[in-house]
This record gives structure tokens, sequence and C-alpha cells, in this order.
């Protein structure tokens, strides 16, 4: 019986890397962003969110599927987090409906199909190229939108006079109970 050696484990290429580093890492900023905006708007009475339910396969009852308002959000990702921004909003400014959805779209194919296609060992410097402009692009998306939230949650916390620390702080309290607990 003959054993089979695997293919060299692909060494990645840095700029590649970079590219798809940074634009994760808006996508990251933004749902956080999401996530802030939306406990600061709670916190000033501009928006009342209501904690979904779901139905319990043992009892048949609907049940909240969080305990508390930070739990559920810290608990969301992006395109939730964007279809609750807009359920209250009520998508008033079109402009940022098409950026947020524009960078949801671009959340998912990062995610998912980014980097499908791309095979270090073998590809054309035209591919990379493409590849590395693509990866720019869809950090573009993201970001802008990134940057638009966070000015306006600024904006909430000026007027009910919160920091940003003390959000992060509600935010993250229920994700370090949850650890210890």
């Amino acid at each position: 019986m003959e054993t089979r050696i695997p293919d060299p484990f692909p060494w990645p290429d840095d700029e590649v890397c970079v590219e798809f580093g940074r634009a994760s890492y808006y996508s990251h900023k933004l749902e956080r962003e999401l996530k802030l905006l939306l406990l600061a708007a709670q916190a000033a009475n501009i928006i009342q969110i209501t904690i979904p339910t779901r139905k319990n396969i043992n009892t048949g009852e609907l049940e909240p599927v969080s305990e508390t308002v930070e739990e559920y959000l810290y608990n969301e990702t992006l395109g939730p987090l964007i279809y609750l921004y807009g359920k209250h909003d009520g998508w008033r400014d079109k402009k940022l409906k098409k950026k947020l959805f524009s960078a949801l779209f671009a959340r998912n194919e990062l995610a998912h199909t980014a980097l499908e296609r791309h095979d270090p060992m073998h590809y054309e410097m035209p591919d990379r190229t493409e590849l590395i402009g693509r990866l720019k692009e869809l950090r573009f998306r993201i970001g802008i939108p990134y940057i638009i939230m966070r000015e306006v949650r600024k904006i909430i916390e000026e007027r009910i006079g919160i920091t940003e620390e003390q959000l992060q702080a509600m935010l993250m309290k229920w994700s370090k109970e949850s650890y210890e607990g």
C-alpha cells in the first residue's frame, strides 16, 4: 500500500492577507458599531428594542431569545442588526440604506467567496492584482458605513451624556457573565 504524501501547505500571499484582514477588520467594526448605536439609541429612548421570541420545543411556549437587550444585541450578526436598524429608523435615508446593504453583501462575499478561486501555489499576476483590488473595494464598501454609524452613535452619546466606554461596558457585561457563569 502506498502512502499518499499531502500537498505542501500553501504559503499565504502577504499582500492578499493584509487586504483580506483589513476588510475583515472593518466588517467586525461595522457589526460592533451597529450594536453600540442601537444600544445608545435605546438608552436615549429614541427606539425601543423588543427582544424576539421563539417557540420552546419542549413546552411549545414562546420564550424570549435573550434575557436582556444587551445579550440580544451581543448575539446578533451584521444582517439582523442592519434589519433592526432599518426597522427603527424607517430607512429615511435611502443612501444610507443602500450603503448598509452594500456593506452586508460585501461582508458576505468576503466571508464566503472572496478567496474561493485563489490558490497561492498556482495563480497568475493579473489574477492576484484583480483579487487585491477586489478586497480593497470590499473594504471600502464596509468601511464607509462603519464611519457613518460611528458618527451617528457619537451624536447620540453626546445627547444623553454617555461615553463609548460606558456603552462598551454595557454590551460586554453580558458577554463576561456568560463566559464566567
